[in-house]
């Protein structure tokens, strides 16, 4: 799991929740870029921005936007019928879930 940590693997996760509240698509993915792209110049880990720190980043990032670098928690975001959240696939292996 460590390296899932220490990897931009959230990526997409912040970027879709970025579009689902409001910033455009196409800025959300760029903005996320360009937040991956400094975490590399600067060593940085997503576990090692805070809430504040993705808010001096850019207005955009609202202080629930920090959960979602947990690899754990980016993975929840994924709860829906047939998707890919922990619940879902639990689910599905099992044969409880239908979709």
């Amino acid at each position: 799991m460590r390296a899932v940590e220490q990897s931009w693997v959230v990526a997409t996760d912040l970027a879709e929740a970025l579009a689902r509240s409001g910033t455009p698509f196409h800025q959300a993915h760029r903005l996320v870029g360009a937040l991956v792209l400094e975490s590399i110049r600067l060593g940085r880990e997503p576990g090692d921005w805070t809430a504040a720190d993705l808010a001096a980043f850019s207005p955009d990032f609202t202080a629930d936007f920090a959960r979602l670098l947990s690899p754990r928690e980016g993975m929840k975001s994924r709860e829906i019928p047939g998707g890919t959240g922990p619940e879902s696939v639990v689910g599905r292996c099992s044969g409880r879930a239908s979709g």
